[in-house]
């Protein structure tokens, strides 16, 4: 036996879940997955208690240089990107607000036997048919800039079906916004390179429309849903990913192996909602287009009081504050890839 202390390292961190527990290295981005009894020794050489350095677990940890040994025990200062005295101020700083996704309109010339069932949608057809006043908007994108207003996302519906669409683009790129439009394509949006296009394919012939109306655009990003082996026919400036329609089961093989800037903003932040409003076509404020939980309507209520909303309710709704499904009690809770909005189809089994 040799009793000893034994610390990790300041950019490994300890995630206890209910039964095991991960320990994460921010620094390699590599993420352990303890079982029950190296998650007991883990948990007594991080309250501070001495534990046998002979163990191979212990042994193991030292070898690959996550943690070290020693007679006393000393202060470990984690890595952090956050000042955690600024937690305690008085004075709490101005919520920014870096995206805007704007839902112009429901109508879609494509109709896709895919509308209302996918996991993450980027197009959407709201309860509401109204369409939104374009001087409404620019109005509104005026008082958005207020709160740092980087980028605005235009989507629908079928956006290139807003008959303002242009002068809409016009006037954000004139505010030195950046600009992305979301779109399937059938239609082309004129892209002069002041815009990012999105273009959302369902079907082959889609993507074959797709790529004529765009052959001579190069700032595109394509999201293949539920097709495979497509990349190589795109032209080869744009980007591609391809994207499952259906909810991602969640296996230790699919986590994130997470840095030290993701580690930190996933414990305190939803990073899917963040700093980001969306907006649908009648002004409503909801959570995303995935989850169209309401805010708030910018027609009845101030802007400051849904950003307030969002900021307490929204922004902060992450795994690890989540009882409902389990999340909190899970150790893969902050390098976990699925949405926390989306309701399970069956419990987790990692829980």
């Amino acid at each position: 036996m040799n009793y000893k202390y034994f610390q990790l390292n300041n950019e490994c961190y300890l995630v206890i879940g209910k039964k095991r527990a991960t320990i994460h290295n921010l620094l390699k981005r590599e993420i352990i997955w303890l079982d029950e009894e190296q998650t007991k020794l883990a948990l007594m050489f991080e309250n501070g208690e001495k534990v046998d350095c002979n163990n191979s677990f212990i042994e193991s940890l030292c070898q690959a240089g996550w943690g070290f040994s020693s007679e006393k025990k000393y202060y470990i200062d984690k890595i952090r990107t956050k000042n955690l005295f600024t937690q305690n101020m008085f004075y709490k700083e101005r919520p920014i607000i870096y995206s805007c996704t704007l839902h112009l309109t429901n109508e879609c010339n494509l109709n896709c036997n895919k509308c209302g069932n996918i996991y993450c949608p980027s197009c959407i057809k709201y309860e509401d048919n109204s369409l939104p006043q374009i001087d409404q908007l620019k109005v509104l994108i005026t008082e958005l800039k207020d709160y740092g207003l980087h980028e605005v996302v235009l989507a629908g519906g079928e956006v290139a079906l807003y008959q303002q669409l242009e002068e809409l683009i016009e006037y954000c790129v004139g505010n030195k916004l950046r600009v992305t439009v979301n779109t399937n394509g059938l239609i082309k949006v004129k892209a002069d390179g002041k815009i990012q296009i999105i273009l959302n394919i369902f079907s082959h012939e889609q993507l074959e429309l797709v790529q004529k109306n765009y052959k001579e655009t190069d700032n595109v990003f394509v999201i293949l849903h539920d097709m495979k082996k497509e990349t190589e026919f795109l032209n080869p400036t744009w980007r591609a990913v391809e994207k499952d329609t259906s909810l991602p089961e969640m296996k230790t093989a699919t986590m994130r192996k997470l840095g030290v800037l993701e580690f930190n903003t996933t414990k305190f932040w939803n990073t899917c909602l963040c700093n980001r409003i969306h907006i649908m076509n009648n002004l409503d404020v909801v959570t995303c287009l995935g989850k169209t939980e309401l805010i708030g309507n910018l027609k009845s209520d101030s802007l400051s009081s849904i950003v307030l909303k969002l900021y307490e309710n929204q922004w902060k709704d992450t795994k690890a504050a989540d009882d409902n499904n389990g999340c909190s009690l899970c150790e893969f809770r902050y390098s976990c890839t699925p949405c926390i909005l989306t309701k399970k189809k069956e419990p987790c089994n990692l829980v």
